[in-house]
């Protein structure tokens, strides 16, 4: 790129053939703005040019876009990024001024850059593809400047939407994609997200699905800098943004199971299992939770090793303080799997089905939360899991054991009768409890679901004397929160035949299904509806309720959600 400042920022010579010239304002403007920059050094030239900037946006942008020579432009746009911001000298007393100043020049540029058009009128990104990646190069290493830094990055990744996929503009994004790594290692977080997000748009863009072959440079500088020795912090710093675009590439290309494995990305992501290194753990727990989603994503995490590894670190710091930071993010795994795979959780996983009862019971907080989402997900999506559930059995003494499903429903149960707070068991509590009364789909035969059944009504039942009409209080409140949840429970109890028992037997709850003027709101109306057709829907309907009440549920039904009675007014003699 060229560095001689003065020629090319000097008159702009009109395009050959009358059209895209240079709109002499804009130029004008373009020249007081290099010259402002330069010289900046106190509030007021902050301030004069911040009106310059404005000023220019305004022209560039009244008309939409203006046309300008690409040819005339080009070397003087070039120059003022690498003549003039890699030169800027603003004191840092105006620090937080020149962000904003930073944000506008980023504008400015970009702007100039889409309207730069051939002698035909035609943009010329096309034809001069490798300026326009050598100009966003340049203002990604812009020394003075870092939104100007953010922006060459955001630059690199958006040329893309104006480029047909080659294998010759390929060529020339692959050292792209390499250089945007450096974007990692930024102090400022919003270039690092820059850098970030434009490699992740390239790699989808170009569908570079063996982008972490170990033989590429792209994924040996990806494993550097993983492993470079930083000061000061920043070690967990860049790591964390390592993973956390690792984890989006991998859920991406896990097809590529041998090279992920041969790369060596899920040591590094496992390393911080057993150095707890929280602020990556955390990270790195989220990501192997992604994996569950993949087809082959749990044969990856079992050839790597980490299914041992994440059980191996969860009962070792069950009863520590920081399990608090990680467990969250790393039962998002074990609920995918409980809900994809029940199987694995019931026949591989039962030392991490014990761990969540314990946390459930002794831990609390959003560990325990999570760990009850995993237990009440492995009961409601398999008739296997809600028998393993119900059928498990925790040795206790010398006895024979308590059932394992016992202490957590009875928990559940003095929560759900209780106040409703903001603690997140509280929140779980609700949120679960309907799960695991559910009705588990798809039904099998009648034998299997008259048994599926009747493990919720013995669960319903250990859960507490009373707790039906503690829901049924809670529904009555105002709190949207609480009412839909509880609607959950009732939707659950609605499609079984012991639930239209409990329905029966609570004094006015089927009164208060078929009021309509019992709820305002239009989600909880649709809700109530859902139940009441449930209800109506059910096999046992005739053998529970009187045929009375069966016709006012299914005139219910047929009026829908949101029917309002009809008032009849009598018209009186001299009425007007």
């Amino acid at each position: 790129m060229s560095s001689s400042s003065e020629p090319i920022l000097g008159e702009i010579p009109a395009a050959k053939s009358g059209v895209g010239s240079s709109d002499l304002r804009i130029s004008s403007l373009f020249q007081q703005i290099a010259r402002a920059l330069r010289s900046a050094r106190s509030s007021s030239d902050l301030s004069a040019l911040r009106r310059l900037l404005t000023d220019i946006t305004f022209e560039l942008t009244k008309y939409g876009d203006v046309p300008l020579s690409g040819e005339a432009w080009r070397p003087r746009i070039e120059a003022f990024v690498t003549d003039v911001l890699y030169n800027v000298q603003i004191p840092p007393v105006f620090a937080l001024d020149i962000r904003d100043i930073e944000n506008d020049t980023a504008a400015m540029v970009d702007h100039l850059m889409e309207s730069l058009v051939e002698p035909d009128g035609v943009k010329d990104v096309g034809s001069h593809f490798q300026w326009h990646l050598q100009l966003a190069s340049s203002c990604a290493k812009c020394p003075a400047l870092p939104r100007i830094r953010a922006y060459g990055y955001y630059k690199l990744g958006d040329l893309r939407k104006q480029l047909p996929i080659t294998p010759e503009v390929l060529a020339h994004f692959l050292p792209v994609i390499i250089f945007l790594l450096e974007g990692f290692r930024e102090d400022d977080s919003g270039i690092a997200k820059a850098a970030s997000d434009a490699s992740l748009a390239l790699v989808k863009h170009f569908n570079i699905t063996n982008i972490l072959h170990p033989g590429f440079e792209y994924a040996r500088k990806l494993v550097s800098i993983i492993d470079q020795p930083t000061f000061g912090g920043r070690t967990e710093v860049v790591k964390f943004r390592i993973f956390d675009f690792v984890k989006i590439v991998l859920a991406q290309h896990l097809g590529t199971v041998g090279d992920v494995l041969q790369l060596g990305l899920m040591e590094k992501l496992f390393a911080s299992f057993q150095t707890m290194d929280l602020l990556a753990l955390a990270n790195n727990c989220e990501a192997i939770a992604e994996f569950a989603d993949h087809p082959v994503g749990l044969d990856l995490l079992e050839e790597s090793g980490g299914m041992r590894i994440a059980e191996d670190l969860l009962v070792a710091k069950k009863d520590s303080s920081e399990l608090e930071y990680f467990a969250p993010y790393l039962f998002r795994l074990y609920i995918s799997l409980a809900i994809k795979h029940p199987e694995y959780c019931i026949l591989k996983r039962e030392k991490v089905t014990h761990v969540a009862r314990d946390l459930i019971l002794q831990q609390g907080g959003h560990s325990g939360a999570a760990a009850l989402e995993y237990i009440s997900q492995l009961a409601s999506q398999s008739h296997a899991g809600k028998r393993y559930l119900h059928n498990l059995i925790v040795a206790e003494g010398e006895g024979n054991g308590k059932p394992f499903m016992t202490p957590i429903l009875e928990f559940m149960g003095k929560r759900l009768s209780g106040t409703i707070t903001q603690d997140p068991m509280d929140d779980a509590c609700l949120r679960c409890f309907a799960l695991l009364v559910r009705r588990v789909q798809p039904l099998t035969t009648p034998e299997s679901d008259a048994e599926l059944q009747s493990i919720n009504q013995a669960w319903f039942t250990t859960a507490g004397r009373g707790l039906f009409t503690a829901l049924f209080q809670k529904v009555r409140n105002p709190f949207k929160d609480v009412k839909i949840p509880v609607m959950a429970v009732f939707r659950s109890l609605a499609e079984q035949r012991w639930g239209l028992e409990v329905f029966r037997a609570e004094p006015g709850f089927l009164e208060y299904l078929m009021n309509r003027k019992s709820e305002t709101d239009k989600e909880i109306k649709e809700l109530k509806f859902d139940v009441v057709k449930a209800v109506t829907e059910s096999a046992a309907l005739a053998e529970v309720l009187d045929s009375v009440t069966i016709v006012r549920l299914r005139e219910f039904v047929q009026d829908g959600p949101f029917y309002v009675p009809g008032e009849y007014q009598v018209a009186s003699e001299g009425a007007s």
